[in-house]
């Protein structure tokens, strides 16, 4: 039970798959390869067409084009039932007439199962979530995380080749969330299972994926493992999207082998890494992220401003400034207590260090 291990070979593969509802285009020509052993996200604001992918992969929906395949087997001409893929649900649609033991059961006594098989296969995933001395109470009895629990259960003990999850810690607090998070991550490593996690939450995302996908408005904006998606965002949605980031737009400046953005702030000097095309004058846009902007005492160095503290919000770990340079804004945060002595109405000085300063593509 459970031997799948992460490889490098295409499991699921999901090309040009669009829907429609009406005159609203859900998802517009999706494409998309997981890895067999993935943990998986979606990531994206409510309508951005995850769920609506989601739905389509368990086979509670059916696209208008495109293709899912799974180990190169079309899903299209198999019912939800037949297809080794199983979902746990926001909401978790626990049985309430049912015991825990019973809800964990449910799909294995529909499937003809024999009984002493059921009893093994139930017993062994309670344990494995932890869940074995809930066996007799009803959901009513249950807390939030432990109804999480026992949806896991119920649908890892019809040994899915594929579990969906979607959005399934939303209705609980933030405090068991961050367990949660943690543990799921741990139980998917150790199956080996492949996981496709759907999420608005993007602390969430980054913390518990091999790979994310940024999506919005029914298209993917870019696809990749946790740190390249933050660190080098390609799109202005992605940038601020995910955490917080400053997006500065002008034109391109390439002279004496140095690549520029001018901007309303000035002249900016850019990586080359990451300058992209190098035709002069040409419109651009870049981002920073906000904790990449660094005080500094030295005005002279290139990617120097002095700004005029507008704002201060404190968030314990981090404090986030509002700074006002000339007609422009820019949001800085620091850590600790970087920073503490600021007062609104103060000058600082601050440095966007180049190699922080990412093209967009669009």
């Amino acid at each position: 039970m459970y031997s799948l291990l992460l490889n490098e070979t295409v499991f699921l593969r999901i090309e040009g798959l669009r829907r429609n509802y009406g005159s609203v285009l859900a998802l517009n020509s999706i494409d998309l390869t997981i890895q067999r052993g993935e943990f998986f996200s979606l990531l994206g604001p409510s309508g951005c067409g995850k769920t609506t992918l989601l739905r389509l992969i368990a086979g509670l929906d059916y696209p208008d084009a495109g293709q899912i395949l799974l180990n190169g087997a079309d899903l299209a001409t198999q019912s939800a039932d037949k297809r080794p893929i199983n979902t746990v649900f926001q909401t978790y649609a626990l049985f309430p007439h049912l015991t825990i033991y019973g809800n964990v059961a449910f799909g294995l006594r529909m499937r003809g199962v024999h009984k002493a098989e059921i009893k093994e296969r139930v017993d062994r995933v309670m344990k494995l979530v932890e869940i074995e001395s809930l066996a007799s109470r009803k959901p009513n009895q249950l807390s939030g995380g432990q109804k999480q629990r026992v949806a896991l259960a119920r649908a890892l003990v019809n040994e899915p080749q594929i579990l969906l999850l979607d959005e399934p810690m939303a209705a609980i607090d933030l405090r068991l969330r961050k367990q949660l998070q943690t543990d799921l991550r741990a139980l998917q490593q150790r199956l080996g299972i492949t996981f496709i996690y759907v999420t608005h939450d993007q602390e969430e995302a980054l913390l518990m994926s091999d790979r994310v996908a940024v999506m919005n408005a029914g298209r993917i904006e870019q696809i990749g493992a946790p740190r390249d998606i933050y660190e080098r965002p390609q799109t202005e949605f992605v940038a601020g999207f995910l955490g917080s980031s400053n997006v500065l737009r002008g034109r391109r400046i390439h002279c004496n082998n140095q690549t520029f953005l001018e901007c309303a702030l000035g002249r900016l000097q850019l990586d080359l890494s990451s300058a992209g095309n190098n035709q002069n004058d040409a419109p651009i846009a870049v981002s920073i992220r906000a904790e990449q902007i660094q005080f500094t005492r030295n005005t002279t160095q290139p990617n120097s401003f002095t700004g005029k503290v507008t704002r201060i919000d404190y968030h314990g770990a981090i404090t986030n400034l509002l700074l006002q340079i000339g007609n422009n804004k820019l949001l800085m945060s620091t850590k600790g207590n970087e920073g503490a002595e600021l007062r609104t109405g103060f000058e600082v000085k601050v440095h966007l260090p180049s190699d922080a300063l990412r093209v967009l593509t669009r």
